[in-house]
């Protein structure tokens, strides 16, 4: 997935993570999204990005803003 913009989606009391890209997930913006109680009986995440290469947090290579959750990786990715 590549250039997509994913907004104003609700994630929540997934078995897994909440909102998840992969690590060949490129250019994407993730924006305005809320999620909760998200992979914690696997020890997963309301948010998680898997890319690399890039200049975002953690050397992720997709922009995320103003989205609320409890947990993520990395951990910058969300707005508690």
């Amino acid at each position: 997935m590549t250039g997509n913009t994913i907004s104003g989606n609700t994630a929540k009391n997934n078995t897994g993570d909440g909102i998840q890209l992969d690590s060949t997930c490129t250019g994407n913006t993730v924006t305005g999204n809320t999620a909760s109680g998200n992979g914690e009986a696997t020890g997963g995440y309301d948010f998680e990005d898997d890319s690399t290469g890039g200049i975002g947090p953690g050397g992720i290579n997709n922009e995320w803003h103003a989205n609320h959750g409890q947990t993520s990786n990395p951990v910058e990715l969300v707005f508690v």
